[in-house]
């Protein structure tokens, strides 16, 4: 019986260790297929690998890129928010992304932000929810240790510095918890899509005979807030409300 599960463990080691051989094979050979002009095949290449299952923040980057070049921007775009949730920090996916809006009919001045929360959330963008998630931890192991080390000191000056550096530990651990959540629920609390159709009339109710209150473009990020059969309720960044067809937009 031992023997058997052995076996099997290395069957599926084998067989796990072949299939990311064969991803990455798929998308060297999509990168090079970039790198020769064929924009097209190799956003092909990309697709394949998503449907396989597998995601990164360069898979989507990647494919954005394939997009943009194919003139594609409506695709480009989606690419690039997926990418910028799995990596929000990073400067080329932020960049490449504002260089794709700028080919988008719909310029949408956001309602202002209140200066503090503007700050947390630029803050809480520095990191990825997952390394939030793993900076949480490894402050609060600190903070143990520090708290351990404090019980265990004879000193009355060191048991000091140990007590307030474990309180100054907790309180940063707490911190970062905080700014994960905030950058969780703004990239997957909040549900966004990119229109796919060239003109979009956003009505007032979710009827095709109900008024036609403004129309968006192609390529524009809105923000999905409820949902009736195939209609979505969606906000603009300027603050403005309205219902559209799930067939017109993809979800990011």
């Amino acid at each position: 019986m031992k023997k058997n599960i052995i076996y099997l463990f290395l069957c599926l080691l084998s067989f796990s260790c072949l299939a990311g051989s064969s991803v990455t094979q798929e998308f060297a050979n999509g990168n090079r297929l970039f790198q020769k002009g064929d924009y097209q095949k190799a956003s092909q290449i990309y697709e394949s690998i998503l449907k396989q299952g597998d995601e990164s923040a360069e898979l989507y980057f990647n494919l954005g890129n394939a997009y943009y070049k194919s003139e594609n921007i409506a695709s480009a775009i989606l690419n690039y928010e997926r990418a910028k949730r799995l990596n929000p920090s990073d400067e080329d996916i932020d960049f490449n992304l504002k260089l794709a809006n700028m080919h988008i009919t719909d310029k949408i001045d956001p309602l202002p932000q209140v200066f503090y929360k503007r700050w947390w959330t630029s803050f809480s963008e520095i990191f990825s929810t997952d390394a939030w998630a793993k900076i949480s931890i490894s402050i609060l192991f600190i903070s143990l240790l520090l708290f351990i080390l404090y019980t265990t000191s004879a000193s009355t000056v060191v048991k000091k510095i140990f007590f307030f550096g474990g309180i100054m530990f907790i309180f940063a651990g707490i911190c970062s918890y905080f700014l994960g959540q905030h950058s969780r629920n703004n990239h997957y609390g909040n549900q966004e899509a990119i229109l796919f159709s060239p003109s979009v009339y956003i009505k007032s109710s979710p009827d095709e005979k109900s008024t036609d209150l403004f129309m968006l473009h192609e390529g524009t990020k809105v923000k999905i807030l409820d949902s009736i059969g195939e209609w979505k309720k969606i906000r603009i960044e300027n603050g403005n409300l309205g219902w559209a067809k799930v067939s017109e937009m993809k979800v990011i």
